[in-house]
């Protein structure tokens, strides 16, 4: 019942207008951060209801497809351009 605020790590919207929120996670910190459940909860119920949709990637998603390093890499550094 408690409101709070959440920023996820990236907003990626891809030519076709498909809209996705990224967080970026190192597995271990997934399974001991209890309070992450509470935020994804959060940020995949905002995701239903405005047509986004919700990630999250672990190292072992982001090493296995290079593509996903390189991108994530290229787009952290605009991170706080929009700040």
């Amino acid at each position: 019942g408690i409101e709070h605020t959440y920023t996820p790590d990236f907003l990626v919207e891809y030519y076709s207008k498909k809209r996705v929120l990224i967080e970026v996670k190192y597995s271990d910190e997934l399974s001991r951060n209890k309070q992450l459940k509470y935020k994804f909860n959060a940020a995949e119920e905002f995701c239903k209801k405005n047509g986004f949709t919700f990630e999250v990637l672990t190292e072992k998603e982001i090493r296995k497809d290079k593509i996903y390093l390189q991108n994530i890499k290229f787009l952290s550094r605009y991170r706080h351009y929009f700040d």
